[in-house]
C-alpha cells in the first residue's frame, strides 16, 4: 500500500509539472512529439502498467509452483532437495506490446491543439506588430 500510494502522488505531480509546463510552445512541443514517437512519459506508464501485470503474473505463477510441489512432497518443505531438473517451460513471458500509434496521437491532442493554438496566436502578434511598424 505504501509503494501504491508513492506511485500515485508521483503520477500526480508528474501530471501537475506537466500541464503547468503546458504553458510554454516548447514544453507542448517536446510532450507531443516525444509521445506520439513512443519515446515519453505515457510509454513510461504504459510500460510499468504491463511490468505490474506480468508480475501479478509471475506471482501467481510461483504461488500455484509451490501448491503443486507442497502436495507433491506430502505436506512437507517445497524446498527440499532432489535431482530432477526444474521445468520451467510454462513460466509466464514478458511480452511488451507498445501503444498503436493512433492512440499516441489521440492521447496527445491536448498537446497539438495547444501547438496550433500557439502558432495562430503568434502569427497574429507578429502580423499586428508589422502593420503598426513605422515605414518612414
Amino acid at each position: 500500500r505504501i509503494v501504491g500510494g508513492f506511485e500515485r502522488k508521483l503520477v500526480r505531480q508528474i501530471e501537475v509539472a506537466r500541464n503547468l509546463s503546458r504553458i510554454s510552445p516548447i514544453s507542448s512541443y517536446t510532450y507531443a512529439s516525444t509521445d506520439i514517437g513512443g519515446t515519453g512519459v505515457e510509454k513510461e506508464h504504459h510500460l510499468m502498467a504491463a511490468l505490474k501485470q506480468y508480475q501479478r503474473a509471475l506471482r501467481e505463477y510461483v504461488r500455484e509452483k509451490i501448491e503443486e510441489e507442497t502436495a507433491r512432497s506430502g505436506g512437507g518443505s517445497p524446498w527440499r532437495v532432489r535431482n530432477e531438473e526444474y521445468n520451467v517451460s510454462d513460466i509466464p513471458v514478458f511480452a511488451y506490446v507498445p501503444e498503436e500509434l493512433s492512440k499516441r496521437v489521440s492521447t496527445r491532442t491536448t498537446d497539438l491543439a495547444l501547438l496550433v493554438l500557439f502558432a495562430v496566436l503568434f502569427f497574429m502578434a507578429a502580423f499586428v506588430s508589422f502593420l503598426r511598424a513605422d515605414v518612414t
